[in-house]
């Protein structure tokens, strides 16, 4: 048998050694994708102009109420006057007021939904790493399996062994040639997946096959956390917002005045006259008691949706740091106990079959287990990845980073 097909067989697969660095595409890493999602995100994008709308209507919320200019005549007489509403009453600190805390909900909400973003395209990530590190392990597989067949077939043709193992060999080289053609395009489809965060068009790249692990900050810590998380505070603020057009409907109660100035000019006896008056609006029939019930009644269910919303989250976020510490845990034992156990039969199957010690149904079956842990520990990878892109959406983000 070749020692070339031997070291093919047992070599403990790493990674490392096949970098994608080597690879004709670029290397795109995780710190990168995340910020072209950020950046083109198309639901971003729509929330940075709701931000930007929601700021030109606070802006416009402190613009002072427009005059009404009224100009009346005759054959004898000319009227002129000049009508400017006067807030005194705290309509126009109320407007503003709310008109803010809802700008200020907006960018809560845009910070929700730049951690989805930020937690969904590391899931994506995880996803074409874990398609990437399957393709290499099923092209390991065909490239073993088809060292195998030819060894075997120099055997066959010196009369050292049955041509049954070479045909049942053959079978197997046909089934590797399948998964590793699958693999490709699963490959290729999670690429997609991820680019397709930032863009249309089809982009052509590699990601990183080894990256570090999150860095998870202790229980107390996200559940200190917890309280400000953009969900939590997008609810307070409106609730806060709620309770300010409570304010602003209740300063509407009292009507402002308005003062006119007139110019009249009486044309028959060639006299001008000017007027000055002073009014208020009489609130007779509508003292809006109605929308200010309404609007009380809004904050308390704001209020109480925020009980709720604190509860459900800190219930997720038990179950994720129960998930991502199982993760870790198998990851580990899939490193440290698993992978050299397999590797260590591997080696000793390969050893045996060559001293004539076993068969080579043997041998293949130990390298199908060997071939077997190598995916569960990449799944166990993902399983992990996962884990920790779901504790992301349990921190909270420094506002600075949503421009």
């Amino acid at each position: 048998m070749h020692p070339s097909f031997l070291w093919a067989v047992y070599a403990q697969f790493t990674f490392s050694i096949l970098t994608f660095g080597l690879c004709s595409e670029p290397v795109l890493s995780l710190e990168q994708a995340t910020q072209k999602a950020l950046q083109a995100h198309p639901d971003l994008q729509a929330s940075r102009l709701k931000q930007q709308a929601a700021d030109a209507r606070t802006r416009q919320a402190s613009a002072l109420l427009n005059p009404e200019l009224e100009v009346e005549g005759s054959d004898s007489e000319l009227e002129i006057t000049l009508t400017q509403p006067l807030e005194f009453g705290g309509n126009r600190a109320a407007r503003k007021k709310v008109a803010s805390l809802e700008a200020r909900a907006v960018s809560e909400h845009n910070r929700v939904l730049q951690l989805q973003i930020i937690a969904e395209t590391r899931r994506r990530y995880a996803n074409a790493v874990w398609a990437s590190q399957h393709e290499i392990l099923e092209q390991q597989r065909l490239h073993n399996a088809q060292e195998l067949y030819s060894a075997l077939e120099e055997r066959v043709h010196a009369g050292g062994s049955s041509p049954l193992h070479l045909a049942n060999l053959e079978v197997e080289v046909e089934k590797a040639k399948l998964s590793a053609t699958e693999a490709s395009r699963m490959k290729v489809l999670t690429l997609r997946r991820l680019s397709s965060l930032w863009t249309k068009g089809s982009v052509r790249f590699e990601v990183e096959s080894k990256k570090k692990n999150m860095k998870i900050p202790s229980r107390e810590v996200l559940m200190g956390d917890l309280l400000n998380h953009p969900s939590l505070l997008k609810l307070n603020t409106a609730r806060l917002g709620a309770e300010a057009e409570v304010e602003r409907i209740q300063a509407s109660r009292v009507p402002d005045p308005y003062l006119s100035v007139g110019w009249i000019q009486d044309q028959e006896e060639d006299v001008d006259t000017w007027k000055i008056g002073l009014g208020i609006p009489l609130p007779l029939w509508n003292r809006n008691q109605g929308s200010l019930e309404a609007a009380s009644l809004d904050a308390e269910v704001l209020t109480l949706n925020r009980k709720a919303r604190l509860r459900e989250l800190t219930l997720e976020l038990e179950e994720s740091i129960m998930a991502q510490r199982s993760a870790v845990t198998r990851v580990n034992v899939y490193q440290e106990r698993i992978l050299p156990a397999a590797e260590r039969s591997l080696k000793g199957a390969v050893e045996s079959y060559e001293e004539g010690r076993s068969d080579l149904s043997s041998l293949l079956v130990t390298r199908t287990s060997w071939l077997q842990a190598q995916r569960e520990a990449v799944d166990a990878q993902r399983t992990l990845d996962h884990a920790e892109a779901r504790l992301l959406m349990y921190r909270p983000i420094n506002p600075a980073t949503v421009e």
